[in-house]
């Protein structure tokens, strides 16, 4: 979060830049490519200029409608960040049955740093009805996709994918289970899964993005009270997003949101528990790291800190009350307060100490 928080004010520094600009060899004249252009440039103007416009009204309702959020490319480092702050540079302009793709290149040039791509993304443009519209990628992508349900689960996977019912029986009885201990109705979710998070980058419009420069482990997100989730790794058992839609309505404002998804469901392909002993190891290396500390936001590309250190305070308070105890913890607000009420801690170097205690402890 605080690497995004970065990205994000350091775009903020830059200078508003309206200019669509073309790559060598775009075709800007021939067929329909004058009008897509043009009404590409408008809408991203509007997005750029207009702080209270959305984007819903560029898309095709039905699109909008299925997939909710429309515009992942505009949100990228937050706010309308991509769009205000950086050149835009149409690399390609393709025809298919129908729609057009439009392939654009987010760029910045920072002192010291000269050419820094932030995203490659594409803008999927049809004429409805005589009118222009944009399409939300995934509506598109996903049009020869397959479904497959198992009691309130939908899901949603690529034509080479062969549904693993006993996989999803698996996770329905997770479900299940977390429904009758945390009291709440069953919800009708939609599941859309791939083998990689660059098929799920697709979904959401790109080709490239920052977050895509390193190794991607098994992941996904989640529109909580929409009941959509998308993911890729994990096949038909990802928990861990499905929690989110559960609990997150409940406890909306708990500093352990992410922690109990990762202790109920794991995170970046593997289960709570291998992520404590590596986290525990890493820490007994690095001793001068304080593992409360915002700062400590990345240790490598299999495992984050913040999110584990979250489940470990879930694990060792389950282990120690069961049930009860987990749901005391999510009545929270605060995470200084839950330290301070629940283990008596107040310092940074009391909290530091337990933290490194239970990871211990939990790896055992």
């Amino acid at each position: 979060m605080k690497h995004l928080l970065s990205l994000a004010f350091l775009l903020s520094t830059l200078s508003i830049s309206a200019q669509l600009e073309y790559n060598v060899g775009v075709d800007t004249t021939s067929n329909s490519n004058p009008e897509i252009l043009h009404f590409l440039k408008g809408y991203l103007d509007e997005m750029m200029t207009h702080a209270e416009a959305e984007p819903q009204s560029y898309f095709l309702a039905e699109d909008v409608e299925k997939f909710v959020e429309p515009d992942y490319i505009m949100k990228l480092i937050g706010g309308r960040n991509m769009y205000q702050h950086t050149r835009k540079t149409v690399l390609s302009i393709r025809d298919f049955d129908d729609y057009a793709r439009v392939q654009v290149l987010f760029s910045v040039d920072v002192e010291g740093y000269p050419f820094q791509v932030y995203g490659v993304g594409n803008y999927y443009v049809a004429r409805i009805n005589g009118d222009w519209k944009l399409r939300v990628p995934a509506a598109v992508l996903t049009e020869d996709w397959h479904s497959a349900a198992v009691r309130h689960i939908h899901y949603h996977f690529p034509p080479y994918h062969s549904f693993n019912r006993v996989r999803a029986m698996e996770l329905s009885a997770k479900v299940q289970k977390l429904e009758s201990d945390w009291g709440v109705e069953p919800i009708d979710i939609e599941y859309y899964f791939a083998d990689t998070q660059d098929e799920i980058e697709a979904l959401k419009g790109f080709d490239y993005n920052i977050f895509m420069a390193k190794n991607t482990a098994a992941g996904g997100f989640a529109f909580v009270e929409e009941g959509y989730t998308f993911s890729s790794g994990w096949g038909e058992g990802y928990f861990h997003e499905i929690v989110h839609i559960y609990l997150n309505r409940l406890y909306p404002n708990s500093p352990l949101q992410e922690g109990i998804a990762v202790y109920y469901g794991g995170s970046m392909g593997q289960e709570a528990t291998w992520h404590y002993g590596r986290l525990a190891d890493y820490l007994k290396e690095h001793p001068e790291i304080s593992p409360s500390s915002p700062d400590f936001y990345y240790m490598d590309d299999k495992t984050n800190p913040q999110t584990t250190l979250a489940a470990s305070i879930c694990s060792y308070v389950f282990e120690k009350e069961g049930l009860a105890g987990l749901k005391r913890l999510m009545d929270y607000t605060d995470i200084k307060e839950l330290y301070a009420s629940e283990f008596d801690l107040h310092s940074t170097d009391e909290i530091d100490a337990f933290l490194r205690d239970i990871l211990v402890q939990l790896s055992e």
